[in-house]
């Protein structure tokens, strides 16, 4: 079963380019919820005005499927 194995030949190493500096790009925010288990949930407030007028301009019907 073995007699006529072969070992695989070594596959070519790619090395790749790792960032040298992180960069920070930093975003308001409004947390909305703390879990017990340390998690959080926040919300993007850059784009708030946008979402108020979205939601101003939907119909009533339209309004209640987001609330």
């Amino acid at each position: 079963m073995w007699a006529d194995y072969t070992p695989e030949t070594e596959a070519a190493v790619v090395e790749v380019e790792e960032p040298t500096e992180r960069s920070v790009k930093y975003t308001t925010v409004v947390v909305t919820e703390v879990a017990d288990d340390l998690k959080f949930y926040a919300q993007n407030v850059d784009n708030g005005r946008w979402q108020r007028d979205l939601i101003e301009n939907l119909t009533p019907g339209q309004a209640t499927f987001l609330c």
